[in-house]
């Protein structure tokens, strides 16, 4: 990490922990600072109700320098029944562990005038795949453990992999799941799609997930899902599509 990068990272730090000290001031006036003192046997334990609160705050990387050991990433707030968003921040001293922190999840949700069947066809199929990936061959094995590779000319002409990665689940025509990594020394992240039939459309859930804290394929990977998804919502309702950029 550069000093821009280690700079903006305090930056980030100092103001989420003013803003747990503000949920954490009116119970240590009412119980005393050492309620809250960590033990390795008994770790902090913080739940809040984080419903108005912008999700890019709820998610950050806390350095702590002092006799703590470093922290994990944070969890994320977790949506309950009720609607609300629960962050529970666990701080143990002496905590172990791999503190690789993971990027935010990309979650998209289309809805495809068009039975479950067909946008299943969408996704897997070589010929949607070649309108859509202008020209790209999906190369896929629909089974765990199967191949699912992009694959296309490279600069200097010969067969390369745009996209690898390996069948987790596939459920056609419901639920496909696999590992996707761009380029041949690309991190592997994770890309779970559900299709779910409603009365005249589907509903098309994509989460891509599992992203390494430095891979630097997360901004345009964000930007790409949804036009590769209005392009196949347009492929799939008019039977033709457009230009993505």
């Amino acid at each position: 990490m550069d000093r821009s990068d280690s700079g903006e990272s305090r930056v980030r730090a100092s103001a989420f922990i003013e803003f747990l000290w503000a949920l954490i001031l009116p119970f240590v006036r009412v119980f005393g600072v050492s309620a809250f003192a960590p033990t390795p046997s008994r770790p902090i334990l913080i739940t809040a109700d984080l419903t108005d609160v912008p999700r890019k705050l709820v998610h950050a990387e806390v350095e702590i320098l002092s006799d703590l050991a470093p922290l994990p990433s944070l969890p994320r707030a977790q949506s309950t029944e009720s609607g609300s968003n629960i962050l529970d921040l666990h701080v143990c001293k002496g905590m172990e562990g791999d503190r690789m922190a993971q990027q935010t999840p990309l979650h998209f949700v289309f809805y495809i005038a068009a039975p479950a069947d067909k946008v299943w066809e969408g996704f897997v199929s070589p010929e949607s795949n070649r309108v859509l990936f202008m020209g790209a061959e999906l190369e896929a094995d629909l089974k765990p453990g199967g191949e699912m590779n992009w694959v296309g000319p490279g600069p200097d002409g010969k067969r390369v992999a745009y996209v690898h990665g390996e069948v987790l689940q596939s459920e056609p025509p419901s639920l496909l799941q696999y590992t996707f990594a761009m380029g041949p020394s690309g991190k592997p992240s994770r890309v779970t799609i559900e299709l779910v039939p409603e009365t005249e459309a589907t509903r098309v859930s994509v989460i891509h997930d599992q992203w390494a804290e430095d891979d630097s394929t997360y901004g345009a990977t964000a930007d790409g899902w949804p036009r590769i998804l209005s392009r196949l919502k347009t492929l799939l309702e008019t039977g033709k599509t457009f230009k993505p950029h």
